[in-house]
């Protein structure tokens, strides 16, 4: 069984941070939590509601991460967040699997949490930044 199983179909839930559903920023604080026993920010009391969440909400708080630049894939690895702006609002995707360029994540429109390629001609345009934490760099 992969890490990653016990995230697969988790429901889309606004500011959850939990297996009952979990939006983008509640599933790198879950993998974080549950699979790296590593404990990040929840962010949860930062925004009132996932589609009013801004851009910049890492921006500034990031001294348990180390900001990388986006354009060498090949440094991308496993468990690597990456931030997307999608019209305008904020999401993340976490690096499942860096050799086949996948991550995991979760969308209000998807509604569970999935697998998609970040080097795809929805996500690639989109990426604007990239974090690993500090205890995996």
């Amino acid at each position: 069984m992969s890490w990653k199983d016990k995230y697969m179909d988790i429901s889309y839930r606004d500011r959850g941070r939990g297996y009952e559903g979990c939006d983008c920023w509640g599933l790198v604080w879950l993998v974080y939590r549950d699979t790296l026993d590593t404990p990040v920010s929840s962010f949860v009391d930062d925004y009132d509601t996932s589609i009013n969440v801004p851009p910049t909400i890492v921006s500034g708080r990031t001294h348990d991460w180390v900001e990388l630049p986006v354009d060498d894939l090949s440094d991308f690895r496993q468990f690597d967040v990456l931030l997307f702006t999608v019209m305008g609002r904020f999401h993340t995707g976490i690096v499942s699997d860096p050799r086949r360029r996948i991550m995991l994540h979760v969308r209000d429109i998807d509604c569970k949490v999935s697998e998609v390629a970040y080097t795809s001609i929805n996500w690639r345009h989109r990426l604007d930044g990239r974090l690993r934490h500090v205890s995996r760099a």
